[in-house]
Order: C-alpha cells, then structure tokens, then sequence
C-alpha cells in the first residue's frame, strides 16, 4: 500500500468511525427527549374516552422472534454485539415505557397506546390492548392493571380477567407523565403524583376514587414503603418523608438539582437514580446520604427485588446495561451485563428482571437466578 491509499484508507475510516459517533449522539439525545415528554409536558385534555378494544395480540413476523436470542453474535461497526442477558427479547407495543409483574403475567404500557400482556411461561405476548391516548406508567393491584395517562392527565384501569374494556370513570389528575406506585401494605392503595395539582393522589383500589391528597410542591417521584411515603418535591430537588397514616412530613432532605429519573424504597433507606448516572442511598432513619455508586450509562431506572437493588441505564442510545447493587454499600454484585437497547423501566417477578425496552420495542427478560 502505497502512502496515497494509506491515507485513503485512514480518512475513510475516520469518517466512519465520526458517522457511527454521530449516530449513537443523535439516538440518545432523541432518547434523553422523549424521556423529558414524558415526564414534563403539559396535557391537552381529551373531551371524551373512548372503549379500549383488543386487537391481535403478535403478527406471525413478531411471533417468529419471541423468546429467542435476537442478536448475539451480530456485529454493529468493527465491533461485536454482547450476547443478551438471557436471550430472552419479547414484543411488545411501541415506545414500552412502564413494565409491571404479578405472578407469571408481565404488563408493559407502551406510550403509542397500548398495554400488552406478556405470559412469563412462554416468553410471549398474549394480547395486546389498544387504549389510545399516551400511557405513561403502569402498576398492578389484585386483579387490576392501573396506568397513568399521559394524553388526557387521568388514572385508567383495566380488569386482568377482561382488559378489553375499562373499568370504571378514569380519574383527572391534571397532570402528564405521573408516576404511580401501590401501597406496600394490606391496603393496596394507589398512590400518583400530579404535578399540575402540586399534590400526592391516594387513589382507592376498588371504586377508582380519590380518597386522600397531600399537598406537596412540583411531585416528579414517590414510593411507598412500610409506614412511609417517599416524595422526591420542588421537581426533584428535595426528598420528603411522609408518615402513612397521618400524611405528616416526617423528614425534608435536599438531595441537589441534578435531575432525578426514579426512585425506590425499603423501610431502610431511599434509593434514588440520577440522569447523569449517580445513584444515592438515604437513610430511612436520620435522612443522611450515607452511600453514593455510579452506573455506566445515564437516565438510571430502578427496581427492588431478590435482596438487591438492580440499575438499567442507557449506555449510548443503542447499548444499555443492567447492574445488580447492594443495598447496603451500593457495590455491584456479579457482573453488569450488557445488552442492546435503550431501558425506560425495570420491574421484579417471577424470578426474572424486565427492562422496557423503547429501542428494540420489546421486554427484556433477564432470569434474576443465573446473576
């Protein structure tokens, strides 16, 4: 090769390389923005709702690639592609954004407008329900699928026997992008945010009615653990402890202005993920920031389950990793995994972790058992 090719050759692969760099920018930052819209927009109220109705559940084409290991050994650029966690990518409707697990069923809210039922036992989806609107999270009482409603700023529900139909008047809590979370205890009271109402709405499970509201400034998190609810207030910025039967503050905190992507409680401590990557650990009690751990990729999201905090994070808008941390200490137990992706939220059951994954438009399953 003389020096005219080598030169050549090098240039060219510069460009590639700068085409592949700009490739992963704009997919993350397209990412970190449809994360912000859903989070902080503000509603266009819909004058009516209409009767959700079910449709096909997987065309033959999504079918032939459920439950299998879609992507190991391919190859992106000059590199190769890690093997899956568990091989295990299953379909789901566009833009998965909230994934909740009872028994052997996984229930994934995607925010083009559906909610799809995933059967833990095959690895597929076994229906899909087409509601409409924006859905933006999603939590499971006995019996019943809730999901917050981006589109219209309501709290929806959905019968686990008969989800083709609603359940009920949504509730208006003139907020978009909330977040909701289901009391811990005997109660299983929903509980949701609602930035719009600067309040916390505890919603009763079986008639769909407001049944109690703390007033609380610019709510963007909440979690409830045994006798406490957890509000992350002034949009992010502060951590509030409310006692559960009272509603009274308990504990302020101020955990800085970087913003906040989730947060999860235990009756120790308060786990909260920040957009850069950090992730914090409160003491329940004293209310001290008493551990601080770094994941490797940014907009952390969080479950609790099986004696550990696990971390999914978007590595760079096309590689995302799951992390597995001690509560206690925050450090990693086993390995960080890599796979391919772009995580919006993670839930525990049936022996498994489940990231939504909005990049790949599936549910990741991960078998908890094997990290």
């Amino acid at each position: 090769m003389n020096d005219l090719d080598r030169r050549l050759s090098e240039s060219l692969k510069s460009v590639s390389e700068a085409l592949r760099e700009s490739r992963a920018e704009r997919a993350l930052d397209a990412h970190a923005q449809f994360r912000r819209r859903l989070r902080r927009r503000r509603v266009t109220r819909f004058a009516s709702l209409a009767t959700a109705t079910a449709v096909v559940a997987a065309a033959a084409a999504i079918a032939a690639t459920q439950g299998r290991d879609l992507f190991e050994g391919t190859k992106r650029g000059d590199r190769s592609v890690p093997a899956p966690p568990a091989g295990t990518y299953i379909r789901v409707g566009d833009e998965p954004v909230g994934v909740s697990v009872e028994g052997t069923t996984v229930w994934v809210a995607s925010s083009e407008g559906t909610i799809t039922r995933v059967n833990s036992a095959t690895n597929r989806s076994s229906l899909v329900i087409n509601v409409g609107g924006e859905p933006s999270d999603i939590a499971l009482t006995d019996g019943t699928v809730w999901y917050s409603d981006s589109a219209d700023g309501t709290i929806k529900r959905l019968s686990m026997d008969a989800p083709e139909n609603f359940v009920g008047t949504p509730l208006s809590i003139g907020s978009q992008g909330v977040h909701i979370d289901v009391d811990v205890g005997t109660k299983g009271v929903v509980w949701a945010t609602s930035p719009d109402f600067g309040a916390l709405v505890a919603i009763d499970p079986e008639t769909g009615e407001q049944i109690r509201q703390l007033l609380v400034s610019s709510p963007v998190e909440l979690a409830i653990a045994p006798g406490a609810i957890w509000a992350l207030t002034d949009g992010g910025n502060t951590l509030i402890r409310y006692d559960f039967e009272s509603g009274e503050t308990a504990l302020t905190v101020p955990v800085g202005e970087d913003m906040k992507t989730d947060m999860a409680a235990t009756g120790d401590a308060v786990y909260i993920a920040e957009a850069g990557g950090n992730i914090l650990r409160v003491n329940a009690a004293t209310g001290e920031i008493d551990q601080q751990a770094t994941v490797g990729g940014i907009n952390p999201e969080l479950a609790l389950g099986k004696g550990a905090l696990w971390v999914t994070s978007d590595l760079d808008g096309v590689d995302a990793e799951l992390a597995r941390l001690d509560l206690a200490v925050l450090s990693p137990l086993g390995e960080t995994r890599t796979f391919v992706g772009a995580p919006t939220d993670v839930a525990i059951g049936d022996d498994s972790v489940w990231v939504a994954d909005t990049g790949r438009e599936t549910v990741v399953r991960v078998e908890s058992s094997r990290r």
